[in-house]
C-alpha cells in the first residue's frame, strides 16, 4: 500500500505543485492535481477516458470546456471564508483550457468517465452544505459533485476542519 501523505513540489510550467494519479497512489480511479497560477497563465489539457471536475479553491478564471465557455467565474479568496466554490464538470474524451484571471488555484478532480455527459458550470448556488461531526471534530462539506448529480464515477466534495478539530 502507497503511503497517503503528498507533499506539494516545486511549480512546474503549468503551475502544477501537487499531483496524485492511480498510478502513483497505487490504486485504481481517483486522480487529484492542484495548480497555482497567476493571472494570464493557463492550464490546458485533454481529459482522455476521464472525466474531471474543475474547482477553483481560490481565483477568478475564463474556463473553457469542449465547446462550452464560462467566464470570470470564482471569487473566494480564501477557502477558509465561508463561500462556496465554482467548479466546471468535463466529460471524457474532451478539451479544457482554464485562463487565471488573477492568483488562482485550481483542483483538478479526476475519475474514469464514459463521455455521454455535456459540460456544465457548477455555481455556487449548486453546491450542498452540510455539517458533519461534533464538538472537537467538526467538519463543514460542501458538496460539490454528489451522487445525486450526473457524472460516470466521479464524485467531488470539498471538507474544511474549522481550526482546533
Amino acid at each position: 500500500m502507497s503511503s497517503l501523505l503528498v507533499r506539494p513540489s516545486d511549480r512546474m510550467a503549468d503551475g502544477n505543485v501537487l499531483e496524485v494519479t492511480p498510478e502513483t497512489a497505487g490504486w485504481k480511479y481517483v486522480g487529484f492535481k492542484l495548480h497555482k497560477l497567476v493571472a494570464g497563465e493557463t492550464v490546458e489539457a485533454d481529459t482522455g477516458e476521464r472525466e474531471v471536475c474543475l474547482v477553483l479553491v481560490t481565483g477568478e478564471a475564463n474556463v473553457s470546456a469542449g465547446e462550452a465557455r464560462f467566464d470570470a467565474i470564482g471569487a473566494r479568496k480564501s477557502v477558509f471564508e465561508g463561500k462556496k466554490p465554482y467548479s466546471v464538470y468535463v466529460p471524457a474524451g474532451s478539451r479544457y483550457t482554464v485562463e487565471a484571471l488573477g492568483d488562482v488555484e485550481l483542483a483538478v478532480c479526476s475519475a474514469p468517465g464514459r463521455g455521454d455527459l455535456p459540460p456544465r458550470l457548477i455555481g455556487p448556488d449548486d453546491v450542498g452544505y452540510e455539517e458533519r461531526g461534533k464538538d472537537g471534530n467538526k467538519r463543514h462539506v460542501y458538496n460539490i459533485l454528489p451522487e445525486t448529480e450526473p457524472a460516470d464515477s466521479l464524485l467531488v466534495v470539498e471538507v474544511i476542519t474549522p481550526a482546533g478539530n
